[in-house]
């Protein structure tokens, strides 16, 4: 289960925690960094995924993730995000590479649901 998220250097999130119980819901304002909350989880999440339509759904979730300039918070001028899972599992981007210190990757259940902004179901 995930239980602690920290985020530093990514998108619009400068550094900061987040602690999920086992239901979490996350809402707020257009453009305050909810689905960036989301796409960093993404990260973490098993990309050995049996269920191929699950697993495109992912991907085009996460198309930009792999294009530092596009995930990097730009008012910073970092050179590096770092994201930290439960206090164990470290990624840290640079231009030149991702690192990933993880002891394990999650997959996603079944019920994992994301709506769009154009408020259109996708399961």
């Amino acid at each position: 289960m995930i239980h602690k998220l920290h985020i530093k250097n990514f998108k619009l999130i400068k550094d900061n925690s987040f602690d999920f119980k086992p239901l979490t819901i996350i809402t707020g304002t257009n453009s305050c960094g909810k689905s960036s909350i989301l796409q960093t989880l993404c990260f973490f999440i098993n990309t050995n995924i049996l269920n191929i339509e699950k697993s495109m759904y992912i991907q085009n979730f996460t198309r930009n993730l792999y294009i530092f300039d596009q995930m990097r918070n730009k008012d910073l001028h970092e050179d590096s995000i770092h994201i930290t899972l439960n206090e164990k599992n470290i990624i840290n981007i640079t231009k030149e590479e991702i690192t990933k210190n993880t002891e394990y990757l999650f997959d996603f259940e079944e019920n994992f649901y994301y709506l769009k902004s154009n408020r259109n179901l996708i399961q």
